[in-house]
């Protein structure tokens, strides 16, 4: 996971280059949103994609410890209709 954030760490640092670079060279106010744009979706995207898959990997961890665990049992708790009806007429 960790080789994961640092490929992120690298993409992130050309995102950012990205900007700078189309930033100084636009000559109108869509050039520079265009080069905003184009550096939010490379930092972005990958971003999104590691988080991803490290949520994935903590999720099938998860499952696999609570698939060996004891299975409790909980017991049904009875709702008193008449406590709930005087509840909602309160309302």
């Amino acid at each position: 996971m960790k080789t994961l954030w640092i490929a992120y760490s690298i993409v992130a640092g050309l995102a950012g280059i990205i900007g700078l670079v189309g930033y100084s060279q636009a000559e109108s106010a869509p050039q520079q949103a265009a080069a905003a744009g184009m550096a939010l979706a490379v930092a972005v995207i990958p971003y999104l994609i590691v988080r991803a898959i490290q949520e994935a990997s903590r999720a099938g961890a998860e499952e696999d410890a609570t698939a060996h665990a004891p299975k409790v049992q909980q017991e049904s708790e009875e709702v008193d209709t008449d406590t709930l009806r005087r509840a909602i007429q309160r309302r």
